[in-house]
């Protein structure tokens, strides 16, 4: 079927740029643990998954920023804090980031049909860039990538410009010739 579609391939699209997570994978869950985890080691009150999905779209650092800051009262929370914060997420989320995450439904196979057409394919996610490979790598999706930009690829991340002016530059396209695909306002602003 691939093939057939390679033959009629007919479209303006050169590249397709997909978000990471609430895209390619429901990664909620493992956010959710990483940031309970993290309160708990700092002794603070949990969150719930609701609170955390709001958390979600502009990297892990800014996730729990925003955690702590949903919490703590903001007089008590000081920059040692944050950063101890950050420090405790990231490593317990490096060790269960894909405990209990799913690739959604239909995804391995549309990125098996899409490798088949003349396009790129990138990930941009505002993940760091280590997580994501590793994330993508243990789903067996980094094999259909040709370029993967984290959230630590570039000076700015996700919505700023310089991200697709990135993915333009690495395939050699017009920026007017990518798709971005993605699930959240940073993914709209991006596009």
């Amino acid at each position: 079927m691939g093939k057939n579609i390679s033959r009629n391939y007919s479209c303006d699209v050169s590249a397709i740029a997909f978000d990471l997570d609430g895209t390619l994978i429901d990664s909620l869950p493992d956010l959710v643990a990483a940031a309970q985890t993290t309160l708990k080691k700092l002794g603070m009150s949990s969150v719930s998954p609701e609170q955390v999905a709001l958390c979600v779209g502009n990297g892990l650092d800014v996730l729990v920023e925003k955690v702590i800051s949903m919490v703590a009262d903001q007089r008590d929370v000081s920059s040692d804090i944050f950063t101890k914060a950050k420090l405790i997420f990231k490593r317990e989320y490096q060790r269960n980031g894909t405990r209990q995450s799913r690739v959604y439904s239909g995804v391995k196979e549309t990125l098996r049909l899409l490798s088949d057409l003349p396009i790129k394919l990138a990930c941009v996610t505002n993940k760091p860039k280590l997580n994501a490979e590793s994330i993508l790598e243990f789903y067996e999706l980094k094999k259909y990538f040709h370029l993967i930009l984290g959230g630590d690829s570039l000076r700015e991340r996700k919505p700023h410009p310089s991200v697709m002016l990135k993915v333009s530059e690495s395939f050699n396209i017009d920026t007017k010739k990518i798709l971005v695909i993605g699930d959240s306002r940073v993914d709209i602003e991006t596009a």
